[in-house]
């Protein structure tokens, strides 16, 4: 099919932005040349009955939706690691369709070929749009897989790095990160202050510290703002929930079978955050006045940021390699008078419903998620918080610490969701801009959320 394009190791070489569109193209079998129809007269030997030569083995296709951002490291990391299985399994051929630009365009793409009769074996996923793929039913659960695999121990595995939807596991994460505090260690050394890491170890990294330290770090020249605080992002549902936590709040009830969202704690630490924007407006606001700096951490302009373990590789190459390096260092979030949590963000990739050959698509899927691979991944962030808790982390830079990541993991905490979280996501957007502007209490956006977040459950169910 003309749709699928060949992930040849000639491809691999020249970088996967050569890769051909078309078909897997199989060996031609060899030729023998036609024995004779009768021996030599002259000669009284039996003739030798003619050997069909062997045939070459014919190739399993693994057919693979695959999203690539485009970047060398991506597709030189993604192209090793596709190559080596290849090469020791030399019946089987992965063949990728490749998909560019948002995430979104694959789970929209998945969607579309699906309802198109169009047949895969497996896809890339990521936490965010995995509510698309299970209303369509384009993924089949892993459990018939495991249960008949006696050398795969499912038990070794964090609960967090599982993906399940009615108690059915449907992904294994092959990359975990979670979102922590990120700062310019030498605008806090330059500003006098205590660092996050250096209050965490003392006990005093609390939201109202974050709060003071991100006043300190916020700078102006006149009405406004030259240098930013702090980068946090409330109006993610995923990011909110780290304040959340914080208070002992959640945005679902313990067994999973309501919306929780709207308490009094709920209130609290919702509005830290939102504290942070429009009353000690140390962080930007949505509609950030055009005359106030963008918060760039690379350009310091911004003092701490709220990102994950894939931003290595920007902090190595923009910032350690850049024109203007500076001194990067990794903290843990706030604690609150609930404790804190970080929610464990994972990408999973998944089997498709239409598998033809799901078994072998289960030996390449058990690969990938292999502590072989772990190393490999790390190019791309990954590798920091492995879904295996007999791997260890991998680490690839000096600012990094594996003793961080190990304490970042002990508060890990998984991050449930709907099947229909896009609808509670698209909604939390826009209430969080209607709070930044005034326009809605907290409390109102939390008691409206909350009916949202409920809808969404009790019409779709939950990832779980």
């Amino acid at each position: 099919m003309d749709f699928l394009r060949q992930f040849s190791r000639r491809s691999i070489l020249a970088g996967m932005a050569s890769l051909g569109v078309g078909g897997v193209t199989l060996a031609a079998c060899g030729q023998v040349p036609a024995a004779p129809m009768e021996a030599p007269q002259a000669e009284e030997k039996p003739q030798a009955e003619a050997k069909e030569a062997p045939k070459e083995m014919e190739s399993k296709v693994i057919k693979y939706m695959h999203y690539t951002t485009q970047q060398q490291v991506w597709d030189d990391t993604y192209g090793g690691v596709i190559s080596r299985y290849e090469e020791r399994n030399p019946d089987i051929k992965v063949e990728l369709d490749l998909v560019s630009g948002g995430l979104t365009n694959l789970s929209e793409k998945a969607v579309s070929t699906h309802a198109a009769g169009i047949t895969y074996d497996m896809y890339y996923g990521w936490f965010g749009y995995i509510s698309q793929f299970a209303t369509a039913e384009i993924i089949q659960p892993l459990d018939a897989l495991v249960a008949k695999d006696a050398a795969f121990d499912l038990s070794e595995y964090y609960d967090f790095a599982l993906e399940k939807i009615n108690g059915r596991l449907y992904g294994i994460a092959w990359f975990m990160g979670a979102r922590t505090i990120w700062y310019n260690a030498d605008l806090m050394t330059n500003a006098g202050v205590d660092s996050p890491s250096k209050l965490d170890a003392e006990g005093k990294f609390t939201w109202d510290a974050l709060a003071e330290l991100s006043t300190k770090l916020t700078t102006h020249e006149g009405a406004n703002v030259s240098q930013w605080g702090l980068y946090f992002g409330g109006n993610r549902p995923d990011r909110i929930l780290i304040a959340l936590k914080s208070w002992g709040a959640d945005w679902w009830n313990e067994a999973f079978s309501g919306a929780a969202i709207n308490s009094a704690a709920s209130v609290d630490a919702v509005q830290a955050v939102l504290d942070l924007v429009v009353k000690h407006q140390v962080h930007p606001p949505q509609n950030r006045k055009e005359s106030d700096v963008a918060p760039s951490f690379n350009e310091q302009k911004l003092a701490m940021v709220l990102n994950g373990p894939w931003y290595t590789r920007s902090i190595n190459q923009q910032i350690y390699e850049g024109e203007t390096p500076f001194n990067v260092e990794l903290a843990s979030v706030p604690v609150g008078p609930g404790g804190r949590g970080t929610p464990m963000l994972l990408n999973a990739f998944w089997i498709a419903s239409t598998s033809p050959d799901p078994d072998t698509t289960w030996d390449f899927y058990k690969y990938l998620i292999s502590e072989e691979v772990q190393p490999d991944w790390a190019n791309l962030g990954g590798g920091r918080f492995p879904a295996n808790r007999t791997y260890a982390p991998v680490v690839q830079y000096p600012f990094e610490s594996i003793e961080t990541y190990q304490a970042i993991a002990e508060v890990g905490i998984p991050l449930r969701q709907v099947v229909k979280q896009s609808d509670v996501n698209g909604a939390w957007g826009e209430l969080w801009g209607q709070m930044e502007e005034g326009q809605k209490t907290v409390a109102e956006s939390l008691a409206e959320i909350h009916q949202v977040a409920d809808n969404a459950l009790q019409e779709g169910g939950c990832i779980c």
